[in-house]
């Protein structure tokens, strides 16, 4: 519970003066990408106050695919600040709308391009997508979790498809983002930190090159099997 006090705490402290700071640099000088880099400073110093290590594995191939979009199982608010600290920028989120009510932090998200949507399905939310297509034809990295929301018990979900039909449509590759042991560190719904070490994953990258909207599920298919053979057993989706 302490640990948890003192990520709220440095929430508290940091969110305000990055996020203001982020948002005026970046009305200056946009090209800076000012405020991800801001973000690596908050989302590390999250992790280092819930005593939270990582592991990166295959760093490299995230930085040499682009554009791309990457993909991520969810299983913990803690998924939000490892990518926000390890991913290159510039990239773009694809995030629930709730987070871009949150004072500073929303402001801050929605200067740095970050598209909020409610469900991926709806007519609105495809054409918010559709604004980040030109961060991609800009070299960028696309992020969705394709789960939609965060598993509970840590195990994978069905993928939504809107991850897929950006990725197609564009013909640029998918990076899955593999996550293990977020949930145990902090799981959902709590404000506590287990010390502990989070490993994040990247695969090879899947073409798309080729590829149209009738290969949606074929695609999905393929990026889900690499997920269910790279997770630990815990996290595999349960046998029917």
């Amino acid at each position: 519970m302490l640990r948890g006090l003192l990520v709220v705490a440095v929430h508290l402290l940091l969110v305000p003066v990055l996020a203001l700071t982020g948002i005026i640099v970046h009305s200056l000088a946009p090209r800076l990408e000012i405020i991800p880099r801001f973000g690596k400073l908050w989302a590390g110093a999250v992790m280092a106050a819930g005593g939270v290590r990582r592991r990166v594995v295959g760093r490299e191939i995230v930085e040499r695919t682009r554009p791309a979009v990457v993909v991520g199982n969810h299983t913990s608010h803690l998924d939000t600040y490892l990518f926000v600290h390890i991913l290159p920028p510039p990239f773009r989120v694809v995030a629930k709308a709730p987070l871009f009510r949150i004072p500073f932090f929303g402001q801050a998200m929605r200067a740095a391009g970050m598209v909020p949507v409610d469900r991926l399905g709806r007519k609105e939310d495809i054409e918010r997508v559709d604004r980040l297509r030109h961060a991609l034809r800009e070299g960028a990295l696309l992020v969705f979790f394709p789960e939609g929301t965060r598993r509970r018990d840590g195990r994978l979900g069905p993928f939504k498809k809107g991850a897929f039909v950006v990725a197609i449509q564009e013909q640029v590759p998918i990076v899955p983002m593999v996550i293990e042991g977020a949930h145990r560190i902090h799981p959902p719904g709590s404000i506590r930190f287990r010390p502990g070490t989070v490993t994040v994953r990247f695969l090879e990258p899947i073409p798309t090159t080729g590829l149209t909207f009738e290969d949606r599920d074929a695609l999905i298919a393929e990026v889900r099997s690499r997920f269910i053979a790279a997770l630990p057993p815990d996290q595999r989706p349960e046998e029917p």
